[in-house]
């Protein structure tokens, strides 16, 4: 995806979280050597995490709903990592 001149720099976001959350927190980074400036981090893993649980659980039940065979599933994949290796996928790519 393409970013914008307006969404070039990272959004600030002040969120409020639960005071055991806050400490679960804290000590999970602690406990890998990690400092106070990896929050953001841990928030965008997070926020990421979930988005994509959600895709794909809603994407496996379209494909559940669909009807298609494995086979039939197995070749659009196979269509679909063919296209992303192909030249034209990598000139997209270049362009964004």
């Amino acid at each position: 995806m393409k970013k914008t001149a307006a969404h070039a720099a990272d959004a600030e976001w002040n969120i409020a979280v639960p005071p055991d959350l806050d400490e679960d927190s804290r000590l999970f980074l602690a406990s890998r050597g990690a400092k106070e400036v990896s929050f953001p981090l841990l928030v965008r893993k997070a926020a990421s995490l979930v988005i994509l649980s959600s895709l794909t659980r809603e994407v496996k039940e379209e494909v559940r709903r669909s009807g298609l065979s494995q086979e039939e599933l197995d070749g659009f994949i196979a269509d679909g990592i063919a296209w992303a290796r192909s030249p034209v996928a990598a000139a997209r790519g270049s362009a964004a």
